[in-house]
């Protein structure tokens, strides 16, 4: 019986949806983050970072960490370089129904449906990174309604 590290299993479940999982891999072996494409493994909500500030009672990575963890989102969360986005990685076909102001939720109808993902291991900062950890499998991927429930915070402080 094989078994598979903990790291491995994100790895093989954020890259096998993906057309080119080799050009993936090789990218994270150079320190790049992969270009995976949405809609197939997982959709992506693409949270404005100022947003995710306002729901955070201290706009640090910790409070904003402890925002998303207050909502009941403890996985698959990415912050972009310059924390300008954050993506929460939602089970796909998520696109289809989301319907929140100013958020979009990338998936198989978006024009680009690839999202710059950091290797599960990135070791964060500089550079997109993963705010939560990432996920090994549909079981790990945040849930919409907890992704509403944080921006529901935002607008009702």
């Amino acid at each position: 019986m094989t078994t598979h590290s903990p790291l491995r299993s994100c790895e093989t479940f954020l890259l096998s949806g993906d057309i080119h999982p080799s050009g993936g891999r090789e990218r994270w072996a150079k320190g790049a983050p992969a270009l995976v494409q949405v809609g197939i493994n997982f959709d992506a909500v693409q949270i404005p970072g100022a947003l995710v500030e306002a729901c955070a009672s201290v706009p640090s990575l910790h409070g904003i960490t402890e925002a998303f963890r207050e909502a009941g989102i403890t996985r698959s969360v990415i912050v972009s370089r310059s924390r300008v986005w954050y993506y929460a990685l939602v089970p796909p076909g998520t696109d289809r129904t989301w319907r929140v102001e100013g958020v979009r939720c990338l998936g198989t109808a978006d024009e680009a449906p690839y999202l710059s993902v950091p290797h599960p291991a990135s070791p964060g900062m500089p550079g997109a990174h993963w705010l939560l950890p990432a996920p090994d499998g549909v079981g790990a991927l945040c849930d919409p309604r907890s992704v509403r429930a944080l921006l529901r915070k935002e607008a009702h402080p």
